[in-house]
């Protein structure tokens, strides 16, 4: 998977990531476990990148370039995640040099 992040947003030990995939979308990721497994949290958002996300209680806003703002309610998640090793994951880091 070739994923461009370009956000992040914490909430005690659960992390968000908003992403950019060129035409195979856009989707914010939510892991659990400390970036170990991810899971997308992002059904119905438009394909735009997702520059920034904020939290409010249990509400997740995610702003993209050219869609507007995204919302949806993030429920605790137990069941099934996916995962991939760390080595096999491609990021691209922007702007750069980052500091």
């Amino acid at each position: 998977l070739n994923t461009t992040v370009l956000s992040f947003a914490v909430s005690g030990s659960t992390i968000f990531a908003g992403t950019f995939a060129g035409a195979v979308g856009s989707e914010v990721f939510r892991s659990i476990n400390n970036g170990l497994s991810w899971q997308a949290v992002s059904s119905g958002l438009p394909n735009n990148p997702v520059h920034t996300l904020a939290l409010k209680g249990n509400t997740l806003f995610a702003g993209t370039s050219s869609g507007g703002v995204f919302r949806t309610t993030i429920t605790p998640v137990s069941v099934r995640t996916t995962s991939s090793p760390a080595s096999s994951l491609k990021f691209t880091v922007a702007p750069y040099p980052v500091s």
